[in-house]
């Protein structure tokens, strides 16, 4: 048990899609308006356990993660464009429209919670025997579990706008972090469906 916790956290809160666009909306001095998208992130997670847990057989049989990666990646991108382009301005909340409906897509649609997933269900899942009514029970841990990851980013990225306290540099951050977010969405596009469809050509 204790190793598929471990393993879940490596994943889950190292830095990706998620984690950054939390840290940024930290920057933004946002925090507790980011709980929705907190919470969006965390239902994605529930319902990939759901999903992969009772109907793994099924799903995994022909699973692929390009059509996956091409959502999520057109999804980050998009969600990039908003950060990049949005007008930073201290007295108000700059990341209204980024809240659990988004949290959920980019998380569902985001190739790195399906591959953490995966494994704890195929491998860990039959070792401890869990089965039928305790798939629900661990979806429900991780849930509790992934919804801490952004926040911390969040909170990482609340005490840094401590530091920046100036309009500036917070407009420099939100770009740096769009940057980094249209990197994500790239990368993660050229390893699940370039190199999946051209590099075999």
């Amino acid at each position: 048990m204790l190793q598929m916790i471990i393993y879940s956290i490596t994943i889950m809160y190292t830095p990706g899609p998620v984690t950054i666009t939390a840290a940024n909306i930290g920057l933004n001095r946002k925090f507790k308006d980011g709980l929705p998208f907190y919470a969006g992130v965390s239902l994605a997670i529930f319902a990939l356990y759901i999903l992969i847990g009772y109907f793994g057989n099924l799903l995994l049989t022909s699973y692929d993660l390009w059509p996956i990666s091409l959502i999520g990646g057109i999804y980050m991108l998009y969600l990039a464009y908003k950060i990049f382009m949005s007008e930073v301005d201290l007295n108000k909340a700059a990341f209204t429209k980024i809240g659990l409906r988004e949290g959920f897509l980019m998380q569902f649609f985001n190739p790195k919670a399906i591959i953490a997933v995966i494994p704890a269900v195929t491998i860990y899942f039959p070792q401890l025997n869990i089965t039928g009514i305790k798939i629900f029970y661990m979806a429900i841990f991780f849930t509790m579990l992934v919804f801490g990851a952004p926040a911390l980013y969040a909170l990482i990225g609340q005490f840094f706008s401590n530091i920046f306290h100036n309009k500036r540099g917070l407009s420099f951050f939100n770009k740096l972090m769009s940057l980094i977010l249209v990197y994500i969405a790239l990368s993660t596009m050229y390893k699940y469906i370039y190199l999946r469809f051209f590099q075999s050509l």
